[in-house]
C-alpha cells in the first residue's frame, strides 16, 4: 500500500508518516510546508504547487490523505470545502482514494484559540462539520483525528506547549486514526 499525505506541521510534527508507515506497513510519502493551505498548492505560482503536483503523478497512490491548514475549514468554510472539492478530484484523477484529514481545536483557554473568536467546543464541532461535509460532498474517507484529541485533551498531553500542535501523544494519536 501506498500513501501519499499533503498538509502543514500538523500532519508532519513527530513524524506522522513514518509513524503510520510503521503501523501500516504501507509506504507513506509526504509534501508539507508549515501553515500551507489547500489553496497555496492549488497556485501556479507557489511553490507547492509543483510539489503537489510531481508528487501526485509520482504514484501511484492508494491514498492521499489532505490535510488543511488548521482554521480554515471553520473560519472560511466556503474556500475550503471548495478547495476541498478540486484536491480531492485531483487525488482520483490519479486512482487514489482521497482521505480527509481532520484536525483538532487549539487548546481551552489559549492565546491562539482567543484570537478565532471561537470557545473550544465551536471550533471542535466547526471543525468535525466542515471536515465531515468535505468527506461527504466529495466521496472521500474521513480520519476524525480531531474528535480523538478532543476524547484525549485531559487524558494525556495531546498538545504541544504552543497550544496547538500535536505532541508526541497526539502524534501517534494522529497516525492511530
Amino acid at each position: 500500500m501506498r500513501i501519499l499525505m499533503i498538509g502543514n506541521s500538523f500532519t508532519f510534527y513527530h513524524d506522522i508518516p513514518r509513524q503510520i508507515a510503521a503501523i501500516t506497513g504501507a509506504e507513506v510519502h509526504s509534501v508539507n510546508r508549515g501553515g500551507a493551505a489547500f489553496s497555496d498548492s492549488l497556485k501556479p505560482e507557489d511553490e507547492l504547487h509543483d510539489r503537489v503536483n510531481a508528487a501526485l503523478q509520482n504514484g501511484p497512490w492508494d491514498y492521499v490523505v489532505l490535510q488543511e491548514q488548521s482554521s480554515r475549514p471553520v473560519l472560511e468554510k466556503e474556500i475550503y470545502l471548495e478547495c476541498a472539492a478540486i484536491m480531492c478530484r485531483k487525488v482520483r484523477q490519479v486512482g487514489a482514494v482521497p482521505v480527509i484529514y481532520g484536525t483538532w481545536a487549539y487548546r481551552e483557554g489559549s492565546e491562539k484559540l482567543q484570537k478565532t473568536g471561537l470557545t473550544y467546543e465551536e471550533m471542535a464541532q466547526g471543525l468535525r462539520a466542515s471536515h465531515m461535509q468535505a468527506a461527504k460532498d466529495n466521496d472521500a474517507l474521513f480520519a476524525d483525528v480531531g474528535s480523538v484529541f478532543t476524547a484525549l485533551r485531559d487524558i494525556v498531553p495531546v498538545y504541544e506547549d504552543d497550544d496547538f500542535h500535536p505532541a508526541p501523544a497526539g502524534a501517534v494519536a494522529s497516525a492511530f486514526t
